[in-house]
């Protein structure tokens, strides 16, 4: 019984992971298309090379780069788990050879949120290839493993019908 509870909580724990990681994720965003401003375009709907404005309190709809960023500042911490904002610049980097998340200024990442400042980006990655939707993909993929207790009860569980119908007859 306690073996079913564990993987139960487990279970819970990996669904409540996948739900607050949909919740980062912004459902519209100002979009700049044809040379109309559209408030409230649905992020479903984005198309790379879209063109889209951030200001203080918008969740990063998809992986961009940035074209303008005026004193623009990012809250990474759902995807680096720094404590600190993110200063953010438009101008090209070279980042010699370093891809890491933080060593990435100008690109602002989907599921982070503007705390500061604003700007102008275009979208370079939608879905399951932005950053976010990695940690998404590899947490919807991972795998319960069972506990030494677990499997003992697993196989206890297959042994006592026979045993039981051996001691009956």
């Amino acid at each position: 019984v306690s073996a079913f509870l564990v993987a139960a909580i487990q279970g819970c724990k990996s669904e409540q992971a996948l739900e607050k990681l949909h919740d980062l994720v912004a459902d519209t965003c100002t979009v700049i298309r044809d040379g109309m401003v559209m408030d409230y375009f649905l992020t479903k709907s984005l198309d790379v090379g879209d063109f889209f404005v951030l200001r203080i309190g918008y969740q990063i709809p998809a992986d961009c780069r940035l074209v303008d960023a005026i004193e623009l500042s990012l809250d990474e911490s759902s995807l680096t788990s720094e404590h600190h904002p993110t200063q953010k610049v438009s101008k090209a980097l070279l980042n010699h050879g370093s891809s890491a998340i933080t060593e990435q200024k100008n690109i602002a990442f989907m599921g982070t949120l503007v705390v500061n400042g604003q700007g102008r980006a275009f979208l370079v990655t939608v879905g399951e290839y932005t950053e976010f939707g990695k940690v998404q993909k590899e947490l919807s993929q991972v795998e319960e493993r069972k506990w030494p207790l677990q499997v003992t009860i697993d196989n206890l569980g297959k042994i006592l019908p026979f045993a039981s119908s051996d001691a009956i007859t």
